[in-house]
């Protein structure tokens, strides 16, 4: 299971950027936490976990020399599940400058 703790741990990135970089030259692998918190509504921040039960969700932001091998890991590693965890992964690609965002905080 991933939790908050292991996303510290540098084994974990390390992990990651191994199996990424099966799709393409791998430029950058950061990890991320941002905590699902209650909206107005009570719904969660529509971060992906719902509820809004302060709970941890973790973003892996690969960066890839091209296009194409980023196409490749979405495609791969989309729906796939990650650890024993039986937490399934949502692949998408996102804008460089949401990742520089993401670098910032």
């Amino acid at each position: 299971m991933v939790t908050l703790d292991e996303t510290a741990d540098a084994e974990l990135q390390a992990d990651i950027s191994e199996e990424a970089t099966a799709f393409g030259q791998l430029e950058d692998c950061m990890i991320t936490v941002v905590y699902d918190t209650p909206d107005a509504a009570g719904t969660g921040t529509g971060t992906g976990t719902g509820g809004g039960g302060g709970e941890p969700v973790v973003f892996v932001y690969l960066t890839y020399g091209t296009y194409a091998d980023a196409c490749r890991a979405r495609d791969a590693m989309h729906g796939k599940f990650f650890g024993d965890s039986g937490v399934r992964v949502v692949a998408q690609l996102v804008d460089a400058d949401e990742v520089a965002r993401r670098k910032k905080k």
